[in-house]
């Protein structure tokens, strides 16, 4: 009776979260319908391959591009799509690394080694999943309609990790009082077998029958992740892990699944915050004004030379049936009742230079002229000049970079990171790490733009530093002496990718530098010794308590003799 009575309050328990989560969903839904109108303008001219914005009773097909008369938008959006995903994180080039907090950490032995291991197998992470081929929608999305979510998770079977960058029309969001999203419904269509396959213990009677009849048949599911406020902390099942992970049946309202994460697996990534909503603008947002109106431009043009070519034809009325095509007969009895072409065109006086100024004034939008800029640049510049263009245009993109970076590249290399670890694929810290500060770390970008960056703030490498320095010591000698040549050494050397295995412990190198000044000590007090024997005349024995006797005497306390010389 007692099992009973548990299980009827465990399924009020469910019946009444189900709920809960399904008015907070309607009014996340009611939430996202501000910026709505604005999604589906630019997803009709600039993201064509998104073709419903909000969520339907049932997906259905649409006509890609249908409102489209010009790509230059989307030119726009994919230049600067695939340039940020070039210049930020090149599949090609170490672009990031693993670097601890503390960089005093880097004294203890092992510890350099670590993190470059660690940046190792991280990069080899990224290259073994999906990262680099989904980064492409989600930059997509965040380029144009503002706010980017995906979602990551491991995938068991091949060993990897699997990014899914969500369909806008899918994601609702939610912030907290410190601005950061931290609530997310992700509301998308399965077909009855794969809800049979992912949710195998919840699909029970009835309805396993009704999904058993028509497997292909599609069905909402609602999946809610959130920060979970009423947890036991005492338990650690994953109905009480810090993010809640809930699935419903929304047609059913039924709980399909109920678990947690001890990390948040969804990322959104907003281009730049609105205040007073959740969701981002963009670059399509401030250029939607141009894009409709390059858009209607190239319409009424192609209107225009339809008229052009084929304009309208006045013809007699007995001449009901007249060819108009290329060598068409027309038979006619008097020279005045022919058909004649109608003028209604006029004089069109915007042509293509006015598309041109609009589609520039697209494009800076996008800010695409800087990831054309070492193509398209004066040749009469020199180097020197493009560099110091491009970290110019670097610096005005700093802001954007930085939302990248700490909205969506950060929590994904940490979520990566986390995974990669729990499944033993990351190396384990040394405890010396641990005690010294907990081992945290953090994300330095070291890509082409990250140096365009700090090249054009002053933040000069290491080696460039020295040699800017170095006329100074040559001509000073002295002042080396507040250096550390051993520590300058070692960060030149890692800074430019040196492998830790290569570089010595600081035991070992403290070792060879005594072994080599003890045969330095032995090689000179020989010296000193031939040289006090051939100043006191050959074969000629010292005398005992001399300055020549104590060379002879070696620090075994033996005698050495001229044929030891």
């Amino acid at each position: 009776m007692a099992e009973v009575s548990t299980e009827r309050q465990l399924n009020e328990r469910q019946k009444k979260l189900v709920k809960q989560l399904l008015d907070l969903f309607e009014a996340a839904k009611k939430a996202r319908q501000d910026v709505e109108p604005v999604w589906e303008d630019i997803t009709s001219y600039v993201l064509p391959r998104i073709t419903e914005i909000k969520p339907q009773a049932l997906p259905k097909a649409a006509r890609y591009g249908e409102k489209m008369y010009t790509s230059e938008p989307v030119s726009a959006l994919r230049l600067a799509s695939d340039g940020t995903s070039g210049y930020m994180m090149p599949r090609t080039a170490h672009w990031v690394r693993m670097e601890p907090r503390d960089r005093s950490a880097y004294e203890i032995p092992g510890v350099r080694k670590f993190f470059q291991d660690s940046t190792e197998v991280l990069h080899a992470e990224l290259n073994r999943s999906n990262f680099y081929g989904e980064m492409t929608p989600i930059l997509d999305n965040g380029f144009s309609i503002g706010t980017s979510v995906a979602f990551v998770e491991d995938d068991e079977e091949s060993g990897s990790v699997n990014i899914i960058s969500c369909d806008p029309s899918e994601i609702f969001i939610s912030e907290n009082k410190y601005k950061k999203v931290d609530t997310f419904f992700r509301y998308h269509w399965m077909t009855g077998e794969q809800v049979l396959e992912r949710y195998p213990d919840a699909v029970k009677g009835k309805f396993e029958e009704e999904i058993k009849q028509n497997p292909l048949e599609l069905h909402a599911i609602l999946h809610c992740v959130y920060k979970r406020e009423d947890r036991i902390h005492e338990r650690v099942d994953a109905a009480n892990k810090p993010i809640a992970s809930v699935h419903i049946l929304v047609e059913k309202q039924h709980l399909l699944r109920e678990s947690g994460y001890d990390l948040q697996r969804f990322v959104a990534w907003r281009h730049r915050r609105i205040p007073g909503t959740a969701y981002g603008g963009s670059p399509a947002w401030d250029a939607l004004a141009d894009i409709l109106r390059l858009n209607q431009h190239s319409m009424d043009l192609l209107d225009a030379s339809h008229l052009a070519v084929r304009p309208p034809i006045a013809y007699p009325s007995e001449m009901y049936d007249i060819d108009i095509s290329p060598n068409g007969m027309n038979p006619y009895r008097l020279p005045g009742r022919v058909p004649q072409k109608l003028d209604v065109l006029g004089e069109f006086p915007v042509g293509l230079d006015r598309e041109e100024a609009i589609g520039k004034a697209i494009r800076d939008h996008f800010q695409t002229d800087f990831f054309l800029l070492l193509t398209h640049s004066d040749r009469q510049k020199t180097a020197f000049e493009v560099s110091e263009m491009a970290g110019e245009r670097a610096a005005v993109m700093s802001t954007v970079i930085g939302r990248i970076e700490s909205e969506l590249i950060d929590p994904v290399l940490e979520i990566i990171y986390n995974l990669a670890y729990e499944a033993g694929r990351m190396p384990d810290p040394p405890q010396a790490l641990l005690e010294h500060g907990g081992g945290e770390f953090k994300w330095e970008y070291v890509g082409p733009l990250a140096q365009l960056q700090r090249r054009h703030h002053g933040q000069r490498t290491r080696s460039q530093i020295f040699m800017e320095a170095l006329p100074i010591l040559e001509r000073f000698p002295e002042a080396g002496d507040i250096l550390d040549a051993d520590a300058l050494f070692k960060e030149i050397l890692t800074e430019g990718g040196m492998n830790a295995d290569l570089l010595r412990d600081e035991d070992e190198v403290a070792a060879m530098r005594r072994d080599r000044a003890e045969a330095e000590a032995a090689q000179m007090q020989a010296q000193m010794m031939n040289e006090a024997v051939k100043a006191g005349g050959g074969g000629k024995k010292p005398e005992p308590g001399s300055p020549a006797d104590e060379l002879m005497v070696g620090g075994n306390g033996a005698r050495a003799t001229p044929s030891d010389l």
